[in-house]
């Protein structure tokens, strides 16, 4: 792989490891995803990328002129899918005393920074526990102003980690 992202261009590989082109150059114009910041190689593999995604499975190392090396498609992390159901419990369970302030503070931006995992019912969940809590802090103490949560589309079962 090395001697191949060497060679200025692209390299198309399958979800087996097979590559079916190496140095090539995947013109085209900047994709839904794409980078403005970012060079025309990062770009025309990104738009390649998304017009082919449907029909194959498929993977592209870019290797820029920079130096900087992106994979193609970026694949999130699996995570148990209990995580986010002992933290919905610990957050039903948070009532409103001063020293539970910090623990809604530390919940809320562990959901913000897990939010693409959430389905929808938990995002209603959290935001209508959120809301009760704010509700009830309101003139007592300067507090962060956390937005609603919302599932993200991408979001599906692969996500989740098989648990024993």
């Amino acid at each position: 792989m090395l001697k191949l992202t060497a060679i200025d261009g692209g390299v198309l590989v399958d979800p087996f490891g097979s590559v079916y082109a190496y140095g090539v150059i995947l013109d085209g114009i900047v994709g839904a995803h794409g980078d403005s910041s970012r060079g025309s190689r990062y770009n025309s593999a990104i738009t390649y990328h998304e017009s082919k995604a449907d029909e194959h499975q498929l993977m592209i190392v870019i290797v820029s002129e920079d130096s900087t090396v992106d994979i193609i498609p970026n694949l999130r992390d699996q995570i148990k899918r209990s995580e986010i159901q002992r933290s919905i419990q610990l957050f039903e369970d948070l009532s409103i005393e001063s020293d539970n302030i910090g623990n809604f503070n530390h919940l809320m931006q562990w959901f913000k920074t897990k939010r693409f995992y959430l389905t929808a019912s938990e995002c209603e969940k959290i935001n209508e526990l959120r809301r009760n809590f704010e509700s009830q802090l309101k003139g007592r103490t300067v507090s962060i102003i956390f937005q609603d949560l919302v599932p993200d589309p991408q979001m599906n079962d692969s996500y989740y980690e098989e648990e024993a």
